[in-house]
């Protein structure tokens, strides 16, 4: 379940804030990257069956970590 800040003032600040920092220039010296979760589905039938722990279920959802570089243009 997605639950979305509420957008007043503080908030929408903090966002330019973070904006700005992708429109500097980029420097290999001190490259910007991103951080966020990536939903990754977990198969049952990938491998070969093992017993599954007490309590335990095959085929959940869980999140890894992601890390990139933002968007920008090359000079």
């Amino acid at each position: 379940m997605w639950v979305v800040a509420d957008l007043d003032e503080e908030y929408i600040a903090k966002m330019e804030d973070v904006l700005e920092v992708y429109e500097q220039p980029y420097d290999p010296q001190e490259p910007v990257v991103c951080l966020d979760e990536k939903p990754v589905t977990l198969h049952a039938d990938v491998r070969p069956a093992s017993p599954a722990k007490p309590g335990g279920r095959r085929g959940a959802i869980t999140n890894t970590n992601v890390v990139g570089q933002p968007m920008f243009s090359a000079p």
